[in-house]
């Protein structure tokens, strides 16, 4: 299966077929499922990502293998994109009177757990802070507990600093320090 390298297109991957390899159905299903969703926000991101970063990432995601491809990719990418932007361009305004909507994001479940079976959980802790345009941003996480390993723990923090939320979507869940704790369940079982 070939994978074309960075370009202003998205790379095409059959992963619905390269899912067909996980041993269950169920896990079939988790793998196509966040295969989906990584490809449906990377293809509304690719155009803002810098070449640089999308090759080292494409190349990466090539190494892991074509089950979970996407999520490899947009993974690497948040890495990549955190770790290079401190370091983030200002979000861009939006078009007159466009309504802005938070976007709270759940974990990837990653491919080493999901092919062994692998169940587990984080619960974060996070200093909240409204950003532009009024949406909930999380800022200085930490693990209060966790089970299942570091990748959960990866995972769980990608989830949390790519996360926003509107007011609607986060009335009353704010402590008096400002923080937000938030689970992440990471089961084969879940749909």
């Amino acid at each position: 299966m070939a994978v074309p390298w960075s370009s202003s297109s998205l790379p095409e991957v059959d992963y619905v077929a390269a899912c067909g390899s996980m041993p269950t159905a169920n896990q079939k299903q988790i793998c196509g499922n966040y295969e989906a969703m990584s490809k449906e926000d990377l293809t509304e991101n690719w155009q803002e990502i810098p070449i640089a970063i999308q090759a080292r990432c494409e190349a990466s995601a090539k190494r892991q293998g074509f089950a979970l491809y996407y999520t490899s990719l947009d993974l690497c990418i948040a890495n990549a994109v955190r770790g290079s932007a401190a370091n983030v361009a200002p979000p861009t305004q939006p078009e007159s009177n466009q309504e802005v909507e938070g976007k709270p994001v759940g974990p990837i479940y990653p491919e080493s757990e999901l092919e062994d079976n692998k169940t587990g959980f984080v619960k974060t802790s996070c200093r909240m802070v409204r950003g532009e345009h009024g949406l909930w941003r999380a800022r200085e996480c930490r693990v209060l507990s966790s089970a299942g390993g570091q990748d959960f723990i990866n995972s769980a923090a990608e989830a949390d600093a790519r996360s926003t939320w509107s007011d609607d979507q986060i009335a009353g869940k704010i402590d008096s320090n400002g923080r937000m704790e938030r689970t992440h369940s990471f089961s084969v079982n879940q749909e």
